[in-house]
């Protein structure tokens, strides 16, 4: 209800601040593993949601959940991805090693439902197949035109999220020596930690499999659902309130970025979107990471140091302010889960007064850090502590993301094959612009998001031009030894 009237005060207009105290903290803040987690009183308002087959949302999936359900039949949160494979392929390898994954992680079997008045996740003894798709049959130009069509159909069309699973999976022969995974992702169904593994484990069990062997996948700490069940009481725990109070202060007179858009705003929150990819050529590549390297920082800060610097320059604000997110996993042992537990962070950057490209550097990464000393705090708690007024057509907080995705974060590795893979297209956008970088057969791709009813599919093409330009240029500061 909370997380509702957040969102909702900034799809319709000026509200109130959501009030209400936290829970009680019944419990220590310091994680125990999963095994060792002690089964909840029958008295506890919690325990009729603890069954063996349900849990309370995540925090990171109750925010998506309510997000979703702002623009319900919108793909805003789905994640599809081409992955071509050339090659010999096993279908039936993988049709198996795609069950076995998914028989082994809770979080693929999971449906969300209502109990009494909140979502919960109920897990179903069986998840989606592999489907497999033949094309081989078609001339060229309608193959392709067929295969651009699946494509969209299936990275479009809606989840019905309390009878699916977030997932679809089909397998595409294209011709002979050429196959095409389709594979659209409900993000409220894992996040990149959990898209890793999964895609990890998927080519562990195909590789065994071909090889006439088992899987030997590790043991994993527990189930997704035992793991909803602990970050629910931790959040009614006392580390929360330590994390507001930073976020209290931090937040404190919080700007608004106010960029000038090419469109009016409208005055309720939109998810129409495109975006535009660019990729920077190897020398040009060469010398951001050896700025990179040179300055001490990691590529996110750098990236989100020039990022900071274009919209201080379109804006002419000093402060500028970008959402991003991190993986939150605080339980020993939970990367190895598939599932959604990211935690979303503020980054205040003040930019105009930075005396040098190397301070904004420092800057950039001491924000960074802090952010995520203090991460876990759900969206609600975090829009509370900041004491933000509502504007209509504005999500809280901030307006404009950045993210960086690591190498081989898919873990694509079939045997005597060449995966090779590319983002597909939704029409849908998160917050007004969206960046995504990430490096790429040695070359740094950048990928740029907008909400298309701010700007014009061209305006994106023309904005991921100058990031690219601005992070070409980072190498001349001289300041950087």
């Amino acid at each position: 209800r909370e997380l509702t009237a957040v969102i909702g005060a900034a799809r319709s207009g000026p509200a109130a601040r959501p009030a209400g105290p936290d829970r009680p903290a019944p419990l220590a803040d310091r994680p125990a593993p999963l095994a060792d987690r002690p089964a909840p009183a029958a008295d506890r308002p919690e325990a009729a949601h603890q069954a063996a087959d349900r849990a309370p949302l995540t925090g990171a999936q109750s925010q998506i959940w309510v997000l979703n359900h702002l623009a319900p039949d919108r793909p805003t949160y789905h994640s599809p991805l081409e992955i071509r494979i050339d090659g010999p392929l096993d279908a039936a390898a993988l049709r198996a090693a795609f069950a076995r994954v998914v028989a082994r992680h809770q979080a693929l079997r999971s449906v969300i439902r209502f109990d009494v008045d909140r979502p919960v996740q109920v897990a179903l003894p069986e998840g989606p197949g592999l489907a497999v798709m033949e094309l081989r049959a078609l001339p060229g130009a309608a193959r392709d035109r067929e295969l651009a069509r699946l494509a969209y159909e299936q990275a479009v069309a809606p989840f019905a999220l309390d009878r699916e699973v977030g997932l679809r999976a089909l397998l595409v022969h294209v011709e002979d020596g050429t196959h095409v995974l389709l594979l659209t992702v409900h993000h409220i169904l894992m996040d990149g930690v959990g898209y890793g593994v999964f895609c990890r484990e998927l080519t562990a069990c195909y590789r065994a499999l071909v090889a006439g062997a088992e899987p030997d996948l590790p043991a994993l700490p527990g189930s997704w659902l035992e793991y909803a069940r602990w970050e629910h009481d931790w959040l009614a725990g006392p580390e929360p309130e330590r994390l507001a109070a930073y976020w209290r202060e931090r937040l404190a007179g919080l700007p608004v970025l106010r960029l000038p858009t090419p469109r009016p705003r409208p005055d309720s929150l939109t998810f129409d979107g495109d975006q535009r990819s660019l990729l920077l050529g190897g020398a040009q590549s060469r010398e951001f990471f050896a700025l990179v390297r040179r300055a001490g920082v990691s590529p996110f800060v750098a990236v989100t140091a020039a990022f900071a610097a274009l919209l201080h320059q379109l804006s002419g604000q000093e402060e500028v302010v970008l959402g991003a997110a991190s993986e939150n996993r605080r339980l020993p042992g939970s990367t190895g889960l598939i599932g959604c537990t990211m935690s979303t962070l503020v980054l205040r950057i003040g930019v105009g007064d930075a005396p040098s490209y190397t301070a904004l550097l420092d800057r950039v990464a001491g924000t960074v850090l802090a952010a995520y000393d203090h991460q876990g705090l759900p969206l609600p708690r975090l829009v509370r502590a900041a004491g933000v007024r509502h504007e209509p057509g504005r999500l809280p907080l901030f307006q404009v993301a950045v993210e960086w995705q690591e190498p081989g974060a898919g873990g694509w590795d079939l045997p005597g094959r060449t995966p090779t893979w590319r983002v597909g297209r939704t029409g849908a956008a998160r917050p007004g612009l969206f960046l995504t970088a990430a490096p790429r057969d040695r070359c740094l791709a950048a990928r740029l998001g907008v909400n298309t009813r701010l700007w014009a599919a061209a305006d994106a093409g023309e904005l991921a031009a100058t990031i690219a330009a601005r992070s070409r240029a980072l190498h001349f500061h001289r300041e950087i030894t």
